[in-house]
């Protein structure tokens, strides 16, 4: 059922995005943000994970009328989250109003994203649903909603707003302690990235996760404590277990994305003002999740924030197209995002 409206909404959107219409697409891109927040707040809390310890810590979360800032949140380490799960307790003591406020306020950052960096904002979104709506909005919504906090951002790194910028990476901060992951970015973007520093900043990343696992491993493992208690959790124990290493085929479905964005660089950044900013954050996202690839849940995770702007890099690529031939992008695309999407709720 679920692949089957993702489907009808896909072609919906082509349908609008053809019609060039900035209204029509805003209006369907709410519609849509509306039904995806409703889909959250209502979900099985058996089906999705984390979904039954975030109900628990729900219900341990006092109202502002029992609160104190000396109060240490239950079952996780972030403030300004517990502050935000206080507010939303004394409005409604109800788990599901609960999820539904969480995705409302994550859900209008994702639209603010989309609309402020992608080419294509209706495809963006569905780049959205299909590779990261399950994740953060049904299951991790700490860092969802750091992350789509993350997102504005991106804007002040081209202007070189250092100000903005570490205001909105220390709002992010205060939802979930990784989003401390996009201070080193700013730095990086102070470089102008060229071609050649794509492809050897990835050479790198293989040679480095493929013949130093053992190095990285026990550096990671004495060192991340410095970085929370939680962090010692993805570094140890199934985590090692279950990582694929350099099999993850993740690693070589960002590669080859990363790869064809910076091959027309000439035609891609006339389309898009934060083209460098965009590129250098997928980048860095890439080489985080090759480098780490010997723990399963630090190189997602850690990655995952950056690899956000496949809302942006994704729709970008159907420039490529005249607008007689998008159709068949348009094609590509859509079957592309399906079998993301059924791998990402159906499997």
């Amino acid at each position: 059922m679920q692949i089957i409206a993702f489907i009808i909404f896909f072609i919906f959107a082509i349908w609008i995005t053809s019609k060039n219409n900035p209204e029509m697409i805003k209006l369907y891109l709410i519609l849509t943000c509306v039904v995806l927040v409703f889909f959250s707040g209502f979900r099985d809390a058996h089906v999705w994970a984390d979904t039954d310890s975030y109900i628990i810590c729900f219900r341990k979360t006092p109202s502002i009328f029992d609160y104190s800032p000396l109060d240490s949140p239950y079952g996780y380490n972030e403030r300004g989250f517990h502050l935000l799960s206080v507010l939303i307790k004394t409005i409604s003591n109800s788990y599901q109003f609960y999820f539904l406020a969480i995705a409302a306020i994550t859900m209008y950052y994702v639209s603010k994203g989309v609309l402020r960096y992608s080419s294509f904002p209706l495809i963006g979104l569905a780049v959205y649903i299909a590779r990261f709506f399950a994740g953060r909005n049904m299951m991790q919504i700490r860092s969802g909603l750091a992350y789509a906090i993350c997102i504005l951002g991106f804007k002040y790194l081209t202007e070189r707003d250092w100000k903005k910028y570490f205001l909105i990476v220390g709002i992010a901060w205060c939802f979930h302690h990784s989003a401390i992951i996009a201070v080193p970015l700013y730095f990086i973007t102070a470089i102008r990235i060229k071609k050649w520093h794509v492809f050897w900043g990835m050479l790198i990343a293989f040679i480095l996760g493929g013949f130093f696992q053992s190095e990285l491993q026990l550096f990671v493992t004495d060192n991340a404590e410095d970085f929370g208690k939680g962090m010692t959790s993805y570094t140890k124990g199934i985590e090692v277990e279950r990582a694929k290493g350099l099999a993850n085929p993740l690693i070589y479905y960002q590669t080859f994305l990363l790869f064809v964005y910076t091959y027309f660089e000439k035609f891609l950044k006339r389309n898009n003002i934060h083209y460098y900013a965009i590129r250098a954050a997928y980048l860095y996202s890439t080489m985080i999740l090759t480098t780490f690839c010997m723990f399963l849940g630090l190189s997602t995770r850690t990655s995952t924030l950056f690899a956000t702007m496949e809302i942006a890099i994704i729709p970008s690529l159907l420039n490529l197209f005249n607008k007689k031939e998008r159709i068949v992008g348009y094609l590509v695309l859509g079957v592309a995002l399906t079998g993301i999407f059924y791998m990402n709720y159906i499997m």
